[in-house]
């Protein structure tokens, strides 16, 4: 990020760790595009340089490095039966919705 992914096939990203809805092995991404996308771990440094040059703005760059060190610390990595309980059923996996999505005639116009 925030270099073209379906181009390079790479998704270089600092270092995460375990988030309860995805996986870095589970890229949705890939399924959508039907190809192989490598992520590629870079550093805090590189990342917040590469998406000040692509036109983010600094407080944005900011939150999102911040987001990817409350990730490495664990802080994502909580699953709550809330949502389950208020829907009486699991909630749909994101890998679902965005194959719907990407598959839908309304991005074909």
């Amino acid at each position: 990020m925030p270099e073209n992914i379906a181009e390079t096939g790479k998704l270089a990203l600092p270092q995460d760790g375990p988030v309860s809805w995805t996986v870095r092995n589970d890229l949705a991404v890939a399924a959508v595009l039907g190809r192989d996308i490598v992520r590629e771990i870079s550093t805090q440094d590189v990342y917040r340089q590469k998406a000040l040059e692509h036109g983010f703005p600094a407080p944005i760059v900011g939150m999102l490095v911040s987001m990817f060190e409350a990730m490495r610390d664990g802080e994502f990595n909580v699953v709550d039966p809330t949502l389950e309980g208020l829907l009486g059923r699991r909630p749909v996996e994101l890998r679902k919705v965005l194959s719907a999505f990407f598959s839908s005639d309304a991005l074909r116009a």
